[in-house]
C-alpha cells in the first residue's frame, strides 16, 4: 500500500514511498510514460524510492511490487499515476501608459496563478526582477526621461513555478505636455470653394464623419443611417452600410470611419451597437465582428460603444471605446491585440476619459486620441504605449475647448477642430501650435456651426469640414499661408 501523498512529484525528482512487506527481500518499481508507453525498472531492498529522472511536463503511471525471498513475486500495489506538469499561460497584457515619470502596467489575469513577477530590461542590460505582487497591475516610478524599458511579466503557481515570458512591451520614456503653449505658428488662409448639403440621390442630414481618400469623400450621415460617398464637388457616387432587412441583430447608425492607407477597405463603427464593420472600398461587407466588454468587467451592464476607428500601418485597428474609456487595438478578424487605459468604472480608471475620434500616421505609425471633455490630446506610439499627451494653451491661439475631429495633415502636422469655437488649427505631434486657420475674409469662424471633422486632399491641399449643425461639408482651398500677427 502506498503511503499516504505518495507517490509525490518534487521538481524533476518524483518521491515514492509505501508500506513494508513483512518478508520482502526486495521492492520492484515499474513506471510506464504515459505519453510514450516506455517503462522503466527500478529495484530497492527500501520501502522507499527517488525516481530522480522525472521530467515535470510527462506523466507517468507507478506500480511497486514486493519480491520474496525466493525471487518469487509477492504483493503489488494499485497502480498509481503522477500527472505531468502544465505550464501556466503566460500573461496577457491588458493596458499600459505614461504618466509623467512613472510607467503603469496591467495585465490580465491567469488561471491558477497566485502571484506575478515583474521583469523589468534596460537598453544593453539583461531583465532583471522589478516586483511580485499579487495585483494585475503595477506602477514603476523608477523611470528615466529619456531611457527605453522592456517589460516582461510572468505567472507564478502555488509551487512558485513560473509561466514564459508574456510578450515583451517597450516603452520608451518621455515627458508629458501640459499644454502647448503658443509659440512660432502661421496664418493660413482659407478660400471657400464648395457648400455640400445635396445632390441627386441625397441630402445630408446630421453627418458625423469625413474621410478622404484617392480622390473621393466618405461620410457618416446619421439622418439616412448610411455611408454616402462623394466626388469633392459633392456629386453623388453611392451609399453603403445600410441595415439589411435580414440582418439577425442590431444594425446600429453608422458614426465614424476610416479608410485603409491602401484604399481598399474601409471600417465604420456604429452607434447604439457594439460591432466594427469592414467594408470593401465599393461597399461590400467583409467583417462583422464585436468589441467584447474589458477582462473583469464580462457581467457589467455596460455595453461597449466603438466611437471612431483609425487604420494602423500593419493593418491592426485602433478602436475608442467610450463606454469604458479605453482604446483597443485589433487584428484583421477581429482578434483583440491589446488595450490601452485602465477601464471605467474601475477604482482608478485612465487616462482616457471621455476618447472619441482617433486617427493614425501611416508613416510613423503614432496615433492620435481625442478626449473631448478633457480637452486634451494623447499620443501613442506603435506598441500602443502613451508616450505624450497634450491640450490647448489657456489663449486664443492654441485653445481647445471641446476638440473633436482630428486627421494627419500632408505636411505631418495634426489637424484638429473645435466643436465649441468652430476652429481649426494645426499642431505637431508633440502638441506645439503650427497653424492657425482663417477664412479669405479675416474670421477665425468658418461660416459653419458644430464643426465635428475635418479630411485633406493631400494632392491639392484643400481642406474639407464637417458640420453636423448645419448639416453640411465645407471645401477650402490654401489661399496663402502668411506670419501670424505678434
Amino acid at each position: 500500500m502506498w503511503q499516504p501523498g505518495f507517490p509525490m512529484r518534487a521538481g524533476r525528482q518524483v518521491l515514492l514511498m509505501w508500506m513494508p512487506v513483512p518478508g520482502a527481500r526486495e521492492y520492484q518499481i515499474r513506471r510506464r510514460d504515459l505519453g510514450t508507453g516506455e517503462v522503466k525498472v527500478w529495484r530497492t531492498p527500501n520501502p522507499q524510492y527517488v525516481d530522480s529522472d522525472a521530467p515535470p511536463d510527462r506523466s507517468f503511471l507507478y506500480v511497486v511490487e514486493a519480491l520474496l525471498p525466493d525471487g518469487r513475486p509477492g504483493p503489488s500495489s494499485d497502480p498509481k499515476r503522477v500527472e505531468g506538469f502544465r505550464p501556466l499561460e503566460p500573461p496577457r497584457w491588458g493596458g499600459h501608459y505614461q504618466s509623467g515619470r512613472t510607467v503603469q502596467l496591467v495585465w490580465e489575469p491567469v488561471e491558477e496563478a497566485v502571484f506575478y513577477n515583474l521583469y523589468r530590461a534596460e537598453e544593453g542590460h539583461p531583465p532583471a526582477l522589478l516586483a511580485s505582487v499579487q495585483d494585475l497591475k503595477y506602477v514603476d516610478a523608477g523611470v528615466e526621461p529619456g531611457k527605453t524599458y522592456v517589460y516582461t511579466v510572468r505567472a507564478v503557481d502555488a509551487q512558485s513555478r513560473e509561466s514564459r515570458d508574456s510578450e515583451p512591451l517597450t516603452v520608451r520614456v518621455r515627458s508629458a505636455g501640459r499644454g502647448v503653449g503658443v509659440g512660432r505658428y502661421v496664418r493660413v488662409v482659407l478660400e471657400p470653394l464648395v457648400e455640400i448639403r445635396q445632390g441627386a440621390g441625397y441630402r445630408l442630414r446630421e453627418p458625423t464623419d469625413v474621410e478622404w481618400s484617392q480622390g473621393v469623400l466618405f461620410v457618416t450621415d446619421l439622418g439616412s443611417r448610411s455611408v454616402l460617398v462623394l466626388d469633392p464637388e459633392g456629386d453623388f457616387l453611392y451609399r453603403f452600410a445600410e441595415a439589411p432587412a435580414d440582418y439577425p441583430g442590431v444594425w446600429g447608425i453608422p458614426w465614424g470611419i476610416d479608410v485603409s492607407p491602401d484604399g481598399d477597405r474601409v471600417a465604420v463603427t456604429f452607434l447604439r451597437s457594439a460591432r466594427i464593420r469592414v467594408f470593401s472600398r465599393d461597399g461590400g461587407l467583409l467583417e462583422d465582428w464585436e468589441v467584447a466588454r474589458p477582462r473583469g468587467f464580462e457581467e457589467s451592464p455596460g455595453v461597449p460603444q466603438p466611437m471612431d476607428v483609425a487604420w494602423g500601418p500593419d493593418g491592426n485597428l485602433w478602436v475608442t471605446d467610450y463606454t469604458y474609456a479605453q482604446v483597443v487595438r485589433i487584428a484583421p478578424g477581429g482578434r483583440e491585440v491589446d488595450r490601452i487605459g485602465r477601464p471605467r468604472p474601475a477604482d482608478t480608471p485612465g487616462p482616457f476619459g471621455t476618447p472619441t475620434f482617433i486617427t493614425a500616421n501611416p508613416d510613423t505609425g503614432q496615433v492620435f486620441v481625442v478626449d473631448s471633455l478633457a480637452a486634451r490630446v494623447f499620443v501613442l506610439d506603435s506598441s500602443g504605449a502613451v508616450v505624450t499627451q497634450w491640450a490647448g494653451s489657456g489663449s486664443e491661439r492654441g485653445r481647445l475647448d471641446l476638440p473633436k475631429g482630428i486627421c494627419v495633415g500632408r505636411d505631418g502636422d495634426v489637424l484638429v477642430v473645435d466643436g465649441i469655437r468652430s476652429t481649426l488649427q494645426g499642431f505637431s505631434p508633440e502638441g506645439a501650435l503650427r497653424s492657425v486657420y482663417h477664412a479669405s475674409d479675416g474670421a477665425d469662424f468658418f461660416g459653419a456651426g458644430g464643426v465635428v471633422s475635418v479630411a485633406q486632399d493631400p494632392r491639392s491641399g484643400d481642406i474639407f469640414l464637417l458640420s453636423k449643425v448645419d448639416s453640411a461639408l465645407h471645401r477650402f482651398r490654401v489661399l496663402r499661408t502668411e506670419p501670424a500677427e505678434r
